[in-house]
């Protein structure tokens, strides 16, 4: 749901640019000198960033203000089913390292040392893996990981005791 929301977001931005450059040529000079201005920002002189702002809108205005002024990638807007996806993978892998770990052990409580090992590792390789590919620390990302599954885990826990069931 949250990224058929940032689609929508972004999609929503992109088209109100487009409102702004319909509104005459006073309103896209407007849009053209904010978009040198962004290009100054970044380092550019000015007379560069004019000249690089009018190249860019002349080829693609949309294209060129959607990426430069909103951050927006038109060819790469968020995508729900990719995400939905995703998820179900990672949910797919991720119950089935600890379920894979307890199968084969009979005894409850090395089955619970099992799954709880399991779960954890599990746990601080996926958050590692989603820092590495979102450049992040690595530690933190498997820390941060960790500590929101034992807790989704622990809330999880408490509201089954609360509803009197067997944990």
């Amino acid at each position: 749901i949250s990224v058929a929301s940032q689609r929508d977001t972004e999609q929503a931005d992109i088209e109100k640019e487009r409102q702004q450059q319909a509104n005459g040529p006073e309103a896209r000079q407007h849009e053209l000198e904010e978009l040198a201005e962004i290009y100054e920002q970044r380092g550019l002189s000015k007379p560069l960033a004019h000249q690089v702002a009018v190249e860019l809108t002349n080829k693609d205005v949309i294209r060129a203000h959607a990426r430069d002024e909103l951050g927006i990638d038109i060819d790469e807007l968020a995508n729900p089913l990719q995400a939905s996806l995703a998820s179900m993978a990672s949910f797919v892998i991720g119950a089935g390292i600890p379920l894979l770990a307890a199968a084969f052990i009979h005894e409850a409580k090395w089955r619970l040392i099992s799954l709880s090992i399991s779960s954890t590792a599990a746990l601080i390789v996926f958050g590692a893996i989603g820092a590495g590919l979102g450049g992040a620390n690595l530690f933190m990302g498997g820390l941060r990981v960790m500590l929101g599954g034992w807790l989704a885990l622990g809330i999880t826990y408490g509201i089954g005791r609360g509803f009197g069931s067997a944990a």
